[in-house]
């Protein structure tokens, strides 16, 4: 109960998912994130199914199994589709921190507005590939508004200096938007 994962697809989808939704999960994902961050750890497997909600609707972060004690890091942890490149690289080219969850977050939302991350009809060898290869994934539905489109793309840059950090997405206007108070239950 709470999970934002079930049976393989993000929950609140299968549960009439609502656009105005998405900013309060993502906002109460960004305050674990920006927490996390100020303690110099890196989470490292950001995804739904890592996002939980409780019964009054505050927005959680678990599974700390693939967490870094230490900012930055450099080991090829987490879950595939949602790597961040410079994961992906860290055993040739060095260290990554924790903006590492900013692009792991922004595959999260996309994979909230789509039903499952980019490149999950790609075995994972052939996704680790194509992130770091081409271009940064992009929502593929034009019915999502120009403000969650930008912070998406705001996520995904691939230079890991030109991605915000937590805070800077805080006070990003998809995540300030007004919304119902008890939006998430």
């Amino acid at each position: 109960k709470g999970c934002y994962l079930k049976e393989h697809t993000a929950w609140f989808i299968k549960n009439h998912f609502r656009k105005w939704r998405s900013p309060a999960i993502t906002h109460g994902a960004l305050h674990g994130l920006a927490y996390l961050h100020s303690h110099a750890l890196i989470h490292r497997d950001i995804k739904a199914g890592n996002i939980l909600l409780t019964e009054p609707g505050q927005v959680k972060l678990a599974d700390f199994g693939s967490a870094s004690m230490a900012s930055p890091a450099n080991s090829f942890v987490g879950t595939p589709y949602w790597m961040a490149p410079e994961v992906i690289l860290a055993m040739d080219e060095g260290q990554y921190d924790g903006k590492v969850g900013i692009w792991s977050l922004g595959i999260t939302c996309i994979e909230l507005a789509e039903r499952k991350p980019p490149l999950f009809n790609m075995n994972a060898m052939s996704a680790l590939y194509h992130i770091v290869q081409n271009d940064s994934p992009t929502l593929q539905s034009n019915e999502w508004t120009d403000s969650f489109r930008r912070f998406v793309d705001y996520c995904l840059q691939k230079i890991p200096q030109e991605r915000p950090t937590s805070a800077e997405l805080l006070r990003h206007d998809f995540v300030r938007r007004d919304r119902p108070i008890r939006v998430l239950i």
